[in-house]
């Protein structure tokens, strides 16, 4: 058998994961990490989710060790994925913040000033947000008539979808695993985390509850200065005050002489600088590279021979990131995403011909074709079920879209990234499908941009397959997690995200990463949603058919040298992730990298810094989550007495 292979008769004997310590550990997440979670993606863009699933299994484990217990590795592997189904990050902007951040969202865009100067404030249908004078959005609840169909729609489209995604992705692991025999070697981390914590939860204290310690004071002490002091002071003054800016420290006023058009600036959040460590040191060099050099080179001669057409002098790192994003890096981005898509291809085609060859007289073997089957069966009526919710949203949408977008576009991103996943860990997509079909099908209503449509990547979610069996879970374990996530998510991101809602404007200067960054992510929402229905729009102006082909070539010849020189494919990743990317964020990740590599693995040992990264990142982004759960409770009690009549 070919060492790139999967041998599924070395796996251990199957066992239940699901108990009553699972439901203890949603309820803590929910009710205690979750709002943490929450706040810290509003004040300073960043989730609690790595410190909500490891905070749940090691606290667990430290308590059932201390009650003459052990957590065995199935029921640590199956509290580690219900954290990271209640933690992880809910849509693009919103970290954290479960399915009703999409809501909180909405009524943003809807009364923005950006929705507004294009006309889409009140040109919105109610299953998005109410109407911009409603007095749901005055009195900023989420208890109101006025919110019914929007939150009908988010819990139907979050059921089929959740259905479907746990369907579609047991096909495709069934297949890539029982068939291809992919290894899925990002797998064998997450399940080789929960199996050294069961070996661990003796009487003797592990390396890792030290390490995460010292995370922990880190992010705790960083936390106070970077996210108690401004939101106590807010809580109990009339201005909150902040030693550091939050989320940079802008730049691009003071250097736009020197380098015209271009974002300069530093992030000021510690955790960049760790998660530095952790990531692999070829994307974040990569990263940062083409990032420093596109923005202090590129950018100003582009700006030279007229293609920054939009910048002027006086923007800020906002205006200045907008207008070189519509000038430029958008078709760049597209381009690039079109190189990195076209080599997950051919790498999944050469392999699939690979293995054809070499197992071209075996049958397919699959240890389960009845689930098969039923997960295929279910996969249909799905997506049968999503199209017909998303005719009866926007009816006059091209259904055969929604059909092709269900039954072709996403079966074939899915299998791709699958086997990507399965070969590499890395996932690849085809860029820009659902905005180019919305703008080619000649409808021009902008409904059709906030639609559920059943355009998806399953290929991802392949991974937890593989590590159920490592860790030898069974799968009714797994589904038994997703039936008790579902009502715990959706009651505990409704009751925080209306608290928070109620506290204060979202966004405001009461939450100051989302005051800097929804107005941009705002300004490209509505131009997206305005390019089907004028033919001027700066969202088709901004795609340049040239800059794209140019990029292209680019990037193909590009990765031919990169393999050249003999050097990884995860160098040219890197570097393609670096275009466009603000330096703000990708020099203190870059600083990390280097002090990995060029310090702490020199001075402990490369083995076993590479073993103590990640859990010092855990324990920092832990720290910072416990700083945001009492910032939580401190502004909860002071609203409390604010609104006391004596």
């Amino acid at each position: 058998m070919p060492e790139d292979t999967f041998d599924p008769t070395h796996l251990p004997r199957k066992e239940e994961g699901f108990g009553g310590k699972s439901i203890v550990g949603a309820l803590f997440i929910g009710f205690v990490m979750l709002p943490g979670s929450l706040y810290l993606s509003l004040v300073a863009g960043q989730g609690a989710g790595p410190a909500a699933q490891w905070v749940t299994v090691i606290l667990f484990a430290e308590i059932a060790r201390r009650s003459f217990t052990t957590l065995r590795k199935q029921e640590i592997y199956i509290l580690f994925a219900i954290a990271g189904m209640l933690s992880r990050i809910a849509w693009g902007m919103h970290q954290g913040g479960g399915p009703f951040a999409e809501l909180i969202w909405n009524q943003y865009i809807v009364r923005s000033p950006e929705a507004e100067g294009m006309g889409l404030s009140g040109a919105l249908a109610t299953w998005i947000a109410p109407h911009p004078d409603s007095k749901a959005l005055a009195l900023r609840t989420l208890l109101h008539r006025d919110w019914v169909p929007a939150i009908g729609v988010l819990i139907a489209a979050h059921i089929i979808f959740r259905v479907n995604s746990f369907a579609a992705s047991y096909a495709l692991y069934r297949y890539t695993s029982g068939y291809e025999r992919l290894p899925y070697p990002m797998a064998k981390v997450s399940a080789a985390g929960a199996m050294a914590l069961a070996e661990s939860a003796g009487t003797k204290e592990s390396w890792r509850w030290r390490i995460f310690s010292m995370g922990a004071i880190i992010g705790l002490g960083f936390g106070i200065i970077y996210v108690g002091i401004p939101t106590l002071t807010g809580a109990t003054l009339s201005k909150s005050l902040a030693i550091l800016p939050i989320p940079w420290i802008d730049l691009t006023l003071a250097t736009e002489r020197v380098f015209p058009s271009a974002p300069t600036g530093l992030a000021t959040d510690l955790g960049l600088v760790l998660t530095g460590f952790v990531l692999p040191y070829e994307i974040v060099v990569g990263q940062g590279i083409a990032s420093l050099f596109l923005t202090l080179v590129v950018s100003p001669l582009l700006y030279k021979m007229g293609a920054m057409r939009r910048w002027r002098p006086g923007m800020s790192t906002i205006p200045t990131a907008i207008s070189a994003r519509f000038d430029v890096w958008l078709s760049a981005g597209i381009g690039l995403s079109l190189v990195i898509f076209v080599l997950g291809v051919a790498a999944t085609v050469a392999s699939a011909l690979k293995l054809r060859k070499e197992r071209s007289t075996v049958e397919m073997e699959m240890s389960s074709s009845k689930g098969f089957a039923i997960a295929i069966l279910v996969w249909v009526v799905c997506t049968i079920a999503a199209i017909y919710l998303c005719h009866l949203l926007v009816p006059g949408f091209p259904v055969w879209l929604f059909v092709l977008y269900g039954f072709f576009f996403t079966p074939i991103n899915s299998y791709v990234a699958a086997r990507l996943t399965g070969m590499a860990g890395q996932s690849a997509t085809f860029p820009y499908v659902r905005e180019a079909t919305f703008i080619l099908s000649g409808y021009k209503g902008p409904d059709i941009w906030w639609a559920p449509i059943p355009l998806d990547n399953y290929g991802p979610d392949t991974q937890a397959f593989r590590e159920l069996e490592l860790t030898g879970t069974q799968i009714i374990s797994l589904v038994k997690a997703q039936i008790l996530v579902f009502p715990i998510l959706f009651g505990c991101s409704f009751l925080f995200w209306n608290f928070f809602w109620r506290l204060s404007e979202i966004p405001s200067s009461a939450y100051p990463w989302a005051a800097v960054h929804w107005p941009q992510e705002a300004t490209f929402r509505c131009l997206w949603a305005t390019a089907n229905q004028r033919s001027d729009a700066w969202m088709l102006e901004a795609i340049r058919p040239n800059f794209i082909v140019a990029t292209f070539t680019a990037g193909l010849a590009g990765f031919g040298v990169i393999r050249l020189l003999g050097m990884g494919r995860m160098w040219f990743y890197g570097l393609a992730a670096g275009v466009g990317a603000l330096p703000h964020d990708c020099l203190p990740r870059l600083i990390g990298a280097l002090l990995s590599r060029h310090y702490f693995s020199r001075r402990i040992g490369e083995e076993t810094w590479r073993n103590y990264a990640p859990v010092l990142l855990a324990g920092y982004s832990c720290g910072m989550g416990l700083i945001g759960v009492f910032c939580v409770a401190i502004a909860l009690i002071s609203t409390a007495v604010t609104h006391l009549p004596f």
